[in-house]
């Protein structure tokens, strides 16, 4: 399985997570931009507009009915992992 800081490595910057991801959610809006991993996972970067609600937070994650607002790239990010690996998005891997 896929370590946490093997997780992390395939993060890479995104200006487009809409057109990345083929997602319609920024349809019409300023496009979503942060960090793509594992070509399917996703941490937004607040936008050049700011976030909707004013918060000054750089990061934003969402997973299934929770959400966190953070400066704290490397916390969201094991969030992330571990949300990856409960469905399954961190296979097996050689070590």
């Amino acid at each position: 399985m896929m370590t946490l800081e093997q997780f992390r490595a395939t993060g890479h910057d995104c200006d487009d997570l809409g057109e990345a991801l083929n997602d319609a959610l920024w349809d019409g809006i300023e496009p979503g931009r942060g960090r793509l991993y594992v070509d399917v996972l996703y941490i937004e970067r607040k936008p050049a507009s700011g976030w909707p609600n004013g918060r000054p937070e750089e990061w934003s994650l969402m997973l299934d009915r929770d959400d966190w607002l953070s400066d704290d790239l490397a916390e969201l990010e094991a969030k992330l992992y571990e949300f990856a690996v409960a469905e399954g998005y961190c296979g097996e891997d050689e070590r």
